[in-house]
């Protein structure tokens, strides 16, 4: 986990979405710095330490129900975490998902190179509806944080693969304007959850025979009017007859085409709508759920808390 001490790391979970916050530390006698922002319920940690001649191990206690996703870069530590982590070694390349709360953690620097360590912080809630949303092969990581068991996910592989290497570099290079910052830094850090999952993820089974050009024209026609009607969606039959498409092909070319079924991509993409809308104010939670076709707001607060580890009324305050 971030080895930063707790208030910086802390005060993730409380800045304004998407306004970088820099602070100095020191850590086992070692000097350093923390970069951290808060986007969408997630954050985003980068800190750096020169290991001192006289540094000490540090630990401190791991609060807050989340999914850590940590990437080293540069230097070496050693970690200890209860029950879950005994001297494991972070050296430049390894990478790993760990939850594991109310556990105490123990971190010492080795050798004399500066540390540079990414973490991106995903709260629970949040990580168990994007597996079960986008990552349905990995039942045994989602069935262990719905029971709220200590996890850990070791890269099956030394060494950062170049695409995730290159969105770890460019972590900062983020547009001006205050909106564009959180959209960039939100993309930023479920991307980096996708590349690691992607990781993890076990052999892919062969796939199914490819799509045909006309095939692929309907189902881009269909996945454009589920977007026109998001409120009301077409059922699968009349979707596959307005597509001139049996609803097998529609539903296996969908999922092959698009990476996830119909009713996954209509929920998601009403999800991302209602965060845009909040995200404008002047209307309702409620008015927001009914405009997009939910039958009750409870509904939607379910649906909006389980998709983004927050209720929708957070976006208001």
């Amino acid at each position: 986990m971030d080895p930063a001490s707790p208030p910086p790391f802390a005060a993730g979970f409380c800045l304004p979405e998407g306004q970088e916050q820099h602070a100095a530390l020191q850590l086992g006698g070692s000097p350093g710095t923390v970069r951290l922002v808060a986007t969408g319920g997630l954050v985003l940690t980068e800190t750096r330490l020169e290991a001192a001649p006289s540094a000490a191990p540090w630990q401190h206690l791991n609060e807050r129900p989340v999914v850590e996703l940590n990437f080293m870069l540069t230097g070496h530590l050693r970690q200890s975490q209860g029950g879950l982590l005994r001297q494991q070694l972070y050296a430049p390349g390894y990478h790993n998902w760990v939850h594991n709360p109310q556990s105490l953690e123990q971190n010492e620097l080795l050798g004399p190179g500066p540390v540079r360590l990414i973490t991106v912080q995903v709260p629970v809630a949040r990580m168990l509806g994007l597996l079960t949303d986008y990552v349905p092969e990995l039942p045994a990581v989602a069935e262990q944080l719905a029971l709220g068991r200590p996890l850990v996910q070791h890269a099956p592989a030394p060494g950062l693969p170049p695409r995730l290497r290159a969105l770890l570099d460019t972590l900062w290079d983020s547009p001006a304007p205050l909106g564009l910052k959180r959209l960039h830094y939100e993309a930023v850090a479920l991307e980096l959850v996708a590349q690691q999952a992607a990781l993890l993820l076990p052999a892919a089974p062969a796939a199914g025979p490819p799509l045909g050009a006309p095939e692929r024209d309907k189902l881009h026609h269909a996945r454009a009017l589920l977007l026109q009607h998001l409120a009301e969606p077409p059922s699968l039959a009349e979707l596959a007859r307005q597509c001139q498409l049996n609803e097998f092909s529609l539903k296996r070319g969908f999922r092959q085409l698009f990476g996830s079924s119909v009713g996954q991509f209509v929920q998601a993409q009403r999800l991302e709508a209602a965060r845009h809308l909040l995200l404008g104010g002047g209307r309702t939670v409620a008015e927001i759920a009914y405009e997009l076709g939910y039958a009750h707001p409870q509904h939607f607060h379910r649906a909006f808390k389980k998709h983004f580890g927050h209720p929708p009324g957070q976006l208001r305050r």
